[in-house]
């Protein structure tokens, strides 16, 4: 004969393990899954200098390892396929700078007569906008008393019923 007490079967006893049971332990579990969650992120954002190079590192890797597979497959020596690869890069690096170097040297030294020029251009634009933001800054001050008039606050006040009517 057992001889165990009866629990109805929505509870359990307390450090059963049972979400019904210990409604502490599921506060602690989403207490540390945050904390967990803040402790990440932080991590994350300090190893910041560390990690990303360390991803492009991996990007660039898995991009160009198809090319060098391809080159291996073409009966090339990974060394020399790899080699290949990064002076590919290089070059193409190199050459897209090499073209816009001039032309950005150019815009950078004719930059501040062109902000010069676009701010004289602007400038009736900013003038009716500022007109516009003091009437509306007036307009609020009108619609907004900053104080009540005495004769209004002084006023007695009746109340109307429908049966007055």
């Amino acid at each position: 004969m057992d001889t165990s007490p009866v629990q109805p079967p929505d509870t359990a006893p307390p450090g059963s393990g049972s979400p019904a049971a210990d409604p502490w332990r599921r506060w602690a579990h989403k207490a540390v899954v945050v904390a967990g969650g803040v402790v990440l992120i932080g991590g994350l954002h300090v190893a910041k200098p560390v990690l990303v190079p360390v991803m492009l590192a991996m990007i660039f890797a898995l991009l160009l390892s198809i090319v060098v597979d391809m080159l291996t497959r073409r009966w090339l020596p990974r060394w020399l396929a790899s080699a290949l690869v990064v002076l590919a890069l290089v070059l193409a690096v190199g050459g897209s700078l090499n073209a816009v170097w001039d032309p950005a040297r150019d815009w950078l030294d004719t930059a501040p007569a062109t902000l010069r020029t676009l701010e004289a251009k602007l400038r009736p634009l900013t003038r009716f906008i500022a007109k516009v933001e003091s009437v509306s800054t007036q307009a609020g001050h009108m619609a907004v008393p900053d104080t009540i008039p005495v004769e209004t606050a002084a006023l007695p006040v009746r109340e109307v019923s429908i049966l007055d009517r």
